[in-house]
């Protein structure tokens, strides 16, 4: 309540510590909601901390806070600022995007701009920043084919694998595989697949009883989505 209420009064770096302290804590309701709501009215492209905003989008995600006065404020701010931002931050400003499937209402021009400052800075931002990034653009239903050539690239997949801790190398894996599958599958101009099949896959045991209730529930799925079709 007292941070609602004084939220004018606060500075950037004050308002950081409390967010992160209140993410960290594993803390949101709706006062604080509405005070970061609030907040990016109030201040839009205005503020000046990047972190400040990469924090505020740290924690709409962990809370999935699908705010769109908020999110659509830190686009805004992303578009107005992006010539002074950080390579180390895209990820962040990114990424809660894709993980609460939100499309800011300047979509084209996010998107415009994403691709230019990528373009600019790939080789300043962390290979496994990158995967995350081009992933998020797939949730997003937007395909990174200009990008394609350098993520499936030796030299790059080499950079990708010796900066990756060892105990992270399969996740990697899997967001790479699930993005080549995800574009080859939705996206007509994409010239893949361009992973190699994986013949490692063993057989898996399926429950009858798992199909036999799937095949009763199919029917009344199909009707709800208004036909086989849809």
């Amino acid at each position: 309540r007292w941070l609602n209420t004084n939220i004018h009064a606060v500075s950037e770096d004050q308002l950081e510590a409390v967010l992160e302290s209140f993410t960290n804590l594993g803390f949101s309701d709706n006062q604080i909601e509405r005070s970061i709501e609030r907040y990016v009215k109030a201040k839009g492209i205005k503020v000046v901390s990047q972190s400040l905003i990469v924090s505020i989008l740290k924690h709409c995600q962990t809370f999935r806070l699908r705010n769109p006065h908020i999110l659509n404020g830190c686009s805004e701010f992303f578009i107005a600022n992006h010539q002074n931002l950080d390579p180390g931050y895209l990820k962040a400003f990114l990424c809660p995007y894709g993980y609460l499937d939100f499309h800011p209402l300047n979509s084209n021009k996010f998107f415009e701009t994403l691709d230019m400052y990528l373009d600019l800075n790939f080789t300043k931002i962390h290979p496994n920043d990158i995967i995350h990034i081009m992933f998020c653009y797939v949730c997003l239903e937007r395909y990174p084919l200009p990008f394609v050539n350098r993520i499936f690239n030796p030299y790059f997949l080499d950079v990708l694998h010796a900066r990756t801790r060892p105990e992270r190398l399969d996740r990697v894996r899997s967001l790479l595989k699930v993005f080549d599958t995800s574009l080859t599958l939705e996206c007509p101009d994409y010239d893949g697949p361009l992973l190699p099949r994986d013949h490692s896959a063993k057989a898996v045991f399926h429950d009858g009883r798992i199909k036999r209730i799937v095949n009763y529930i199919i029917p009344e799925l199909e009707e709800l989505a208004g036909g086989p079709n849809n």
